[in-house]
């Protein structure tokens, strides 16, 4: 019997070294806190910078509704509207249309009044649910549009009733003299 007789042992399939994490399958070291792996190394940071960063060029207020969506940008002291209806193509006349400009850090605010709803554009990469009873000023993200003009489709991921299939819209991005020219001609008027 070894010097360990009275203690538990883990099965061989619980059993981690130290450095490896096998439920990654990788060979760096675990820093995950929900992993049972023995690395006892801590974590990783980042040091936070004292510089306070910079306010997005653009802001977007989208707000879900049942079947549609309502965006609100602002940039350079104008704003835009735009308010859709329920289309069974995001590149529908009727579909609303998100105009932002190339490689601009944009924040978005989300809000809903009547169910659960999910902005999702799978170009960027990105989708939150917009939930009712939580206003924009807490359910907001920021992320750097593409470089690549072009118009992308966008939708709600979240099943929120009868037309849920027909909750589609698309985002336009274009270089910046034309969003300029878009936030000019559309400051004011509704779509």
């Amino acid at each position: 019997m070894s010097s360990t007789a009275g203690a538990r042992t883990r099965p061989s399939s619980l059993r981690r070294s130290a450095t490896t994490c096998r439920s990654r399958s990788s060979t760096r070291s675990c820093r995950s806190s929900w992993c049972r792996c023995s690395s006892s190394s801590p974590p990783a940071t980042r040091p936070r910078s004292s510089r306070p960063r910079p306010a997005p060029a653009v802001t977007v207020h989208v707000e879900g509704f049942q079947w549609s969506w309502r965006f609100t940008t602002d940039a350079g002291g104008k704003t835009a509207k735009v308010v859709g209806m329920p289309v069974s193509d995001y590149q529908a006349a009727q579909a609303p249309e998100l105009v932002l400009p190339v490689n601009t850090q944009v924040q978005f605010k989300l809000d809903a009044d009547d169910v659960i709803h999910s902005f999702w554009v799978p170009a960027f990469m990105f989708k939150r649910d917009v939930i009712p009873g939580i206003s924009g000023e807490k359910n907001k993200f920021e992320i750097t549009t593409l470089n690549k003009p072009g118009t992308y489709a966008g939708r709600c991921a979240e099943l929120c009733g009868v037309d849920h299939s027909r909750m589609l819209f698309r985002v336009k991005l274009v270089s910046q003299a034309e969003f300029d020219q878009y936030m000019t001609t559309q400051a004011g008027s509704p779509q």
